[in-house]
């Protein structure tokens, strides 16, 4: 469980630190990664929200992120993503659209089930990234980081709050 638990808080680290320096060893394009990382994000934080033992205030907080990503920036990110690769005839755009009228629509199931089908279409790609295999010196690295840059928000996860951060090594 720590070790799962690990390898996504070392994979936001990564994502957070990754804007510089690996250019060449990524197989995966800035704007594909980042429309990669947002649905699996969106479809974590739908997860949460169908999950019975969220309470109110974390789902409004939820509510509220999925708002920001669906009505804001998906489009753009997805724009973005389909003019860097020349693609002009997609159904992806059609997606983030359907994506946004279940979402206005409070069909959280069917949100999370096309979530679920854009994650596996549009997989996330960390090679050059993200170590795939966990070592004691990248735990170690890993932990510092996290305590250096995300520990002050997830020091105390406020459960019960609009915007919790949970501890990702408990």
């Amino acid at each position: 469980m720590l070790k799962h638990r690990f390898t996504w808080a070392l994979f936001w680290v990564a994502v957070l630190f990754s804007s510089g320096g690996l250019h060449s060893a990524r197989a995966q394009s800035e704007s594909g990664r980042r429309l990669s990382v947002e649905f699996e994000i969106m479809l974590g934080n739908v997860r949460w929200m169908l999950a019975p033992t969220t309470g109110p205030l974390e789902r409004k907080g939820l509510h509220a992120r999925l708002d920001s990503a669906l009505l804001g920036y998906l489009g753009i990110t997805a724009r973005r993503y389909l003019d860097e690769r020349g693609i002009t005839n997609t159904g992806l755009l059609r997606q983030v659209h359907m994506l946004q009228v279940e979402f206005k629509a409070g069909d959280f199931t069917a949100l999370a089930t096309r979530l679920q089908d854009l994650a596996k279409a549009y997989p996330i790609d960390l090679r050059g990234i993200l170590p795939l295999t966990v070592t004691p010196e990248r735990l170690r690295v890993g932990r510092k980081l996290y305590r250096k840059s995300c520990w002050s928000c997830h020091a105390s996860p406020g459960y019960g709050r609009e915007y919790p951060a949970p501890d990702l090594f408990r």
